[in-house]
């Protein structure tokens, strides 16, 4: 029969368990908090950082003269929110649209449309109430929307989430109008809007 072993991390290699099947004890049994705490950094760090290079390439379009920043607020309460005009009352028409958020502690799920001047759906986000930041990005391309979103976590995921709306409702499209949210956003959001005009 043969005896179950154990990979000990500081000795490089595998240790027998006792005969009684009792040895590990680190931090009884097995890492110490201090050692989750440094994994979970570690892992953090490195989501972010991936979190980091999407967001770059993304706001890379903007060096290239494309994207400018229309607006940039921060929620004050938690609440939906809607915006049709730029600052300066312009009304909203854009052939492509990033937006970055940045939410604020409240654990809720974040309901995000871009819809167009029909008040069709050019793009739609369901964003998990653990997520902590989040880009969605829209481009109007030959009448139809083409939709990147993504979210880091509180847990530190990177995922994909698209939810495309109905094929009807993505053609004959020729620009962005609206952004509004649905059920809530967190107090102490940040939300930052780039676009370029149609």
């Amino acid at each position: 029969m043969k005896q179950a072993k154990y990979y000990d991390e500081q000795k490089k290699q595998w240790i027998p368990f006792a005969i009684d099947g009792r040895t590990p004890v680190k931090g009884t049994d097995y890492f110490t908090e201090q050692d989750k705490a440094e994994m979970n950094q570690q892992v953090m760090a490195s989501l972010n950082h991936k979190f980091s290079e999407i967001e770059g390439r993304l706001t890379g379009l903007e060096t290239e003269g494309k994207y400018e920043l229309i607006e940039k607020f921060e929620l004050i309460e938690t609440m939906d929110f809607s915006r049709t005009l730029e600052p300066d009352g312009t009304p909203y028409a854009f052939k492509s649209l990033k937006i970055i958020f940045k939410f604020g502690d409240e654990n809720i799920p974040k309901n995000i449309y871009i819809q167009n001047k029909e008040n069709k759906t050019v793009n739609f986000a369901y964003f998990y109430a653990n997520a902590k930041q989040a880009i969605m990005r829209t481009s109007i391309q030959n009448g139809v929307s083409e939709n990147l979103n993504l979210f880091s976590s509180s847990i530190g995921e990177m995922l994909n989430n698209i939810l495309v709306p109905f094929k009807d409702e993505i053609v004959n499209i020729n620009k962005i109008t609206k952004i509004f949210s649905y059920g809530k956003v967190p107090a102490g959001s940040i939300v930052e809007i780039y676009a370029v005009r149609a």
